[in-house]
């Protein structure tokens, strides 16, 4: 941190555990709970308003207060990191009866995977996870979990882009919007991360610069990576790059003002040693450790 008294930690699983209205219980098996707080568990006390609550109203209070000097806020939003516990009214937002399971899974998806890719798959989160709420009738249940856990967050960003719009700094500041994985929901008979596979990798990257980026929003196909931000933020903000070493991510600001650029190269994840993939536009190739492999159209 670059400043004092801006971060709110995470309050105990056990108190939002006792104070939920229902909890849904797959003990011992990962997520292991989740559950609905009262409405009101969040709506006027500072002392019971959940960590990315305070945290927003945080830097909301931030950039009304700052007024000359140039600033760089960072917000971490914690949900929907696991345990999902979030205000009932998120939950009604996804009534179980309407929602799907994933239109990617395909039963018996594991069969013609190399070892790697299986263990990869399930020494993290294990294979029972989803097993257990197939067998128990709650898959739906944790997709809705999860979708209410994201609603929570869109409002606490929510909370900072009205701040913002409301502020001088509105015309001449830089936001982006990114998380640090994707997530599976049941694909490939898994949950959670930790995986090379296109449903862990594949993450929401959203960038809006002033006067270069138009009101209404365009999308980007290209693959792009995490380590692309910052050499991108030091271009559009005028900063110089470091002497001491070679960058690895490249400036994507291009792609802001003409969304049809492309990065130079394909973009390399690793997760584990010698495990890695390349996602060019068309294909994800994976490599693993042991010189197995897995290629995606």
């Amino acid at each position: 941190s670059w400043s004092e008294g801006q971060f709110a930690g995470q309050e105990p699983e056990s108190e939002l555990y006792t104070a939920a209205e229902s909890v849904t219980s797959i003990d011992p098996v990962w997520p292991r709970f989740w559950g609905a707080l009262p409405d009101n568990w969040d709506r006027k006390d500072p002392d019971r308003m959940q960590q990315d609550t305070r945290n927003a109203i945080r830097t909301a209070n931030l950039i009304k207060t700052v007024r000359d000097t140039p600033f760089f806020a960072a917000l971490g939003i914690y949900r929907p990191h696991s345990r999902w516990f979030v205000p009932k009214r998120y939950f009604d937002l996804y009534p179980v009866s309407e929602l799907r399971t994933p239109s990617g899974y395909t039963d018996g998806d594991l069969d013609d995977l190399p070892p790697p890719a299986r263990w990869l798959a399930s020494h993290n989160v294990t294979p029972d996870t989803h097993r257990t709420l197939v067998e128990k009738g709650l898959w739906l249940h944790a997709i809705q979990a999860y979708c209410a856990s994201i609603s929570y967050a869109d409002e606490q960003l929510g909370r900072v882009l009205d701040a913002l719009e409301a502020s001088p700094h509105n015309s001449n500041t830089i936001i982006l919007l990114c998380s640090d994985h994707g997530y599976h929901l049941g694909e490939k008979d898994h949950w959670n991360k930790f995986t090379l596979w296109e449903r862990s990798t594949r993450v929401p990257l959203l960038v809006s610069v002033p006067g270069q980026t138009q009101r209404e929003p365009s999308v980007c196909s290209t693959p792009v990576s995490l380590i692309d931000i910052y050499p991108t933020l030091t271009r559009l903000c005028g900063l110089p790059h470091p002497t001491s070493h070679r960058l690895e991510g490249e400036d994507i600001s291009p792609m802001t003002r003409k969304p049809g650029r492309r990065r130079r190269s394909p973009v390399l994840t690793t997760y584990g040693r010698g495990n890695h993939s390349l996602r060019s536009p068309r294909w994800r190739y994976i490599r693993y450790a042991d010189g197995s492999e897995e290629l995606y159209d």
